[in-house]
């Protein structure tokens, strides 16, 4: 059984056919023994995404919320949240903020990503210590390329869909 975090760049490729990793997301999808995680951030991503795409089509009250919820139904995802603070001191104060943030803070320093790549890397990694899931399947180049750092730094294996058939519990 496949059981991996899934990046906002997999689950949009599903819907453009001209993209890339169209074919591969959408056999992804559709693997019966698969079970894909997103996290709040993802969901964050995906209204932010479809807020700025053009739609035409002719249904009545089609809303952001319903699409996103089409695609976590249409996909089969698991929308897994970790409701977690962590406390830091930064500068003098105090900070108490979610610990994917603190993770990503951490892991920065080693994988020089940007913000949203390293939280999804941290969301990733608190589901591999929980035993939920150890992989994340992105189309991101600067997380692919960053692969073997991220095994390092954080024990996540990433995985490119176009090589999903090669993933492993």
């Amino acid at each position: 059984m496949i059981k991996a975090y899934v990046d906002t760049s997999v689950i949009v490729a599903r819907y453009k056919p001209d993209d890339p990793l169209h074919e591969a997301s959408e056999n992804l999808f559709k693997l019966s023994e698969a079970v894909l995680y997103i996290s709040p951030l993802t969901i964050v991503e995906l209204y932010s995404v479809l807020s700025r795409v053009r739609i035409d089509v002719s249904l009545e009250k089609l809303t952001l919320h319903s699409l996103i919820r089409f695609i976590i139904k249409d996909c089969r995802l698991q929308v897994v949240s970790i409701p977690l603070l962590a406390k830091r001191s930064i500068a003098g104060y105090e900070v108490v903020a979610p610990v994917e943030y603190h993770l990503s803070m951490s892991f920065s320093h080693q994988l020089k990503l940007r913000t949203l790549d390293l939280l999804h890397i941290a969301y990733a990694s608190l589901l591999r210590r929980r035993g939920i899931a150890n992989t994340l399947i992105t189309g991101d180049e600067n997380i692919l390329k960053c692969g073997k750092e991220i095994l390092a730094t954080t024990g996540v294996l990433v995985k490119d869909p176009l090589k999903f058939t090669n993933l492993k519990r």
